[in-house]
């Protein structure tokens, strides 16, 4: 009988592919053989998470620990394509940049870094740069002015991915000139909007390499026109679009645009966006128990030349199916109409989100059923789809 171990490595290697979301089973397997260990590590030392504060160890101390295990382990140093550094909820470390630096110039292969609940101190722009890094994802942090912002994507301008996640309140300085960002951005997803910060990308040529937008959960009626700007630079290159409101912010508003739901969508300019193939729409519960008319004029505005419609539904408020009816105040006819309309259409797919706007599953089977009874036309044409 022939040993397991003996099995060829190409082989080995994809029986330990089926394993890249098992970290215990990945150490095991790291253990058995050397012929194991390569790619048991490949997948273990893909994404690392660095929790900054550990009890009495302090922040600065886990990251130079972290430089010297990258000094020590090269060929692990290789693996690493996400780098996540975190600090504990409630807390907000501030970041040494220069070292963040020099941990980032060692792995050669990162791709995304992520910076949760961290802080920087206000610098000028590096004068080295890590240009290997595609995606940046920053949330919950804290930092002295939105310029500041642009200084830190000095070091990376090999950015194409950039994520923007509930900054802490963020000191604007009006007088104060944005420096020229040298990064080309292709996606830029904001889950809430930075308007210094988008006013100095309105203004660079990075403007104009964007494909996607994802503008997330809350949008305030001053943002509208400075969101519409946006999209409209874009321009043709516009392919892929996701947008949210979650209007309840602005209940007590006395902003005349959210008095008629028209005038909200408007100034988005979304049905000129003539080159979009992609259109994501949120819905949340908050945004339908007042004002249900927004759902009905978002419909108005999709855009004619997509081939895929997603739409979000947050389920996690048992009042969103009310007597066999998702979100019963919804013209979901109007929906179905539409869509008739549209001869690009390939698939129209729903989806569950959390309360930020992000996918968590596809809708059970009750919930596909409802939604299969309200949209016939879409049923017929068997584009309607629940999964990726």
């Amino acid at each position: 009988m022939h040993s397991f171990l003996s099995l060829p490595q190409e082989l080995i290697d994809e029986i330990i592919d089926n394993l890249h979301d098992d970290g215990a089973a990945l150490a095991a397997c790291s253990l058995v053989a050397n012929t194991w260990l390569p790619s048991s590590q490949r997948h273990l030392f893909q994404g690392i998470t660095v929790h900054l504060k550990d009890g009495v160890i302090p922040p600065n101390r886990r990251m130079l620990d972290f430089q010297s295990f990258l000094q020590n382990s090269p060929r692990c140093r290789d693996y690493i394509r996400t780098l996540a550094l975190v600090e504990a909820p409630g807390s907000s470390v501030m970041l040494d940049l220069p070292l963040l630096y020099a941990i980032t110039s060692m792995l050669d292969h990162l791709r995304c870094l992520k910076l949760i609940r961290v802080s920087w101190p206000s610098s000028g722009a590096s004068h080295n740069q890590c240009s290997h890094v595609r995606e940046i994802v920053l949330q919950h942090n804290r930092i002295q002015d939105e310029a500041d912002l642009w200084n830190f994507f000095e070091w990376f301008p090999g950015v194409t991915k950039l994520t923007l996640e509930v900054f802490q309140p963020i000191v604007v300085t009006p007088t104060r000139k944005l420096p020229a960002p040298s990064i080309s951005l292709e996606t830029l997803c904001l889950r809430f909007i930075p308007s210094q910060f988008l006013q100095g990308l309105l203004s660079t040529p990075s403007i104009h390499s964007l494909r996607c937008l994802d503008f997330g959960w809350v949008m305030y009626p001053y943002h509208l026109s400075l969101v519409g700007n946006l999209i409209d630079s874009a321009g043709l290159n516009l392919t892929d679009l996701r947008i949210g409101l979650q209007l309840w912010h602005v209940e007590d508003t006395d902003d005349a645009v959210f008095d008629d739901p028209y005038m909200a969508w408007a100034p988005l300019g979304i049905d000129r966006c003539t080159s979009l193939q992609s259109f994501t729409l949120l819905l949340d519960r908050d945004d339908f128990t007042v004002r249900p008319q927004f759902f009905t004029a978002a419909i108005d505005h999709i855009p004619s030349s997509i081939h895929s419609l997603a739409i979000g539904l947050d389920l996690s408020d048992e009042s969103m199916v009310i007597h066999n009816v998702i979100l019963p105040e919804c013209d979901w006819a109007r929906l179905d109409r539409k869509c008739a309309q549209m001869r690009n259409l390939r698939s129209v797919r729903f989806f569950q989100v959390d309360s930020q706007g992000y996918e968590t599953c596809e809708p059970d089977g009750n919930v596909r059923e409802i939604i299969s009874t309200c949209l016939p036309g879409l049923q017929q044409r068997n584009i309607l789809c629940f999964d990726e």
